[in-house]
């Protein structure tokens, strides 16, 4: 999708919307450098990156012709999908224990969960040769 803006030749819309980005993610690294905080910075540019994105799809789909409900289905499948196969690391990560061997079960289950996701999706194109 990011190559829509210059088929239909909107490069200016998609320069202010990349500018957007890049000034709200440095706005937030230093902002989190001036709170002397690492993490603070880390979640401030997560959000930003995340609302500049969203705006960004609806602006592209808008565009491009597609329904917002199409994409936005997808991308929330995708969503669920990738919450169900981190569910491992993320209770271990908000429930855990300082156990090591907790650790290496919870990655263990998620790279499972993760390899058989994929599986999935490639097994059709391996059977087909």
């Amino acid at each position: 999708l990011s190559n829509v803006s210059t088929v239909t030749e909107n490069q200016k819309q998609a320069l202010v919307f990349h500018f957007i980005n890049l000034t709200t993610r440095i706005s937030s690294i230093a902002y989190g450098a001036y709170q002397k905080d690492l993490i603070l910075s880390i979640i401030l540019f997560a959000i930003s990156s995340l609302l500049c994105r969203v705006g960004y799809l609806i602006w592209i789909t808008s565009i491009s012709g597609n329904k917002q409900s199409k994409i936005w289905s997808r991308n929330v499948k995708t969503l669920f999908v990738s919450i169900i196969i981190n569910t491992p690391v993320l209770l271990f990560v908000f429930f855990g224990n300082d156990l090591i061997s907790l650790m290496f079960i919870s990655i263990g289950l998620t790279f499972f969960f993760m390899t058989f996701y994929y599986w999935k999706i490639f097994e059709p194109l391996l059977n087909s040769k």
